[in-house]
């Protein structure tokens, strides 16, 4: 989302203080709203997609996530001081749970259907026909977690279950 507002912020080096070099817009009242509007707007044809296509869709990130691994560790070492090793387990952790959402959304389990069938020759009154499943209410706001950046943030369990249960999401860094 192009921001209306000229106004950016930099990340900082956790280890010198110093500004980073890339660039965040600063959304304002406008643009949240802008974005919230957007995303109710996919909502229910995100919400409709197929099982298929939205394990496919985890998958894809998990393995992009997986493909940026040294860019993404580096980055958030500066940003963090956070050790290596433990971000190069979070984003370990983050595909993995990505393709843990994706099985989940293939086997379709996470709907918990239930189908009481009827009976009209209960008494006192007949019993109906009652149905009920889990489906997707609507757009997530996932808020950007600093103690774990990576497997509880923009691309970890917060976001990869708001698209496995078919809700689009807007993320605050």
């Amino acid at each position: 989302m192009n921001s209306q507002n000229s106004q950016v912020f930099y990340a900082t080096n956790a280890f010198t203080g110093e500004r980073l070099t890339t660039p965040f817009p600063v959304h304002g009242e406008m643009e949240v709203n802008q974005a919230a509007e957007a995303a109710d707007k996919v909502a229910r044809s995100f919400r409709r997609l197929s099982n298929e296509k939205r394990a496919n869709l985890l998958c894809s990130i998990a393995s992009e996530v997986e493909a940026r691994r040294e860019d993404i560790v580096a980055c958030a070492h500066l940003e963090t001081a956070l050790p290596q090793a433990r971000l190069e387990g979070e984003v370990g952790r983050t595909a993995n749970q990505l393709r843990l959402f994706a099985e989940v959304v293939k086997s379709g389990s996470y709907h918990q259907a239930i189908f009481d069938t009827p009976n009209p020759e209960r008494q006192p009154l007949p019993k109906p026909d009652i149905r009920r499943q889990q489906i997707a209410i609507g757009p997530v706001a996932v808020v950007g977690a600093s103690n774990f950046p990576l497997a509880f943030s923009a691309a970890g369990g917060a976001t990869a279950s708001a698209l496995a249960a078919g809700c689009p999401f807007i993320v605050k860094g």
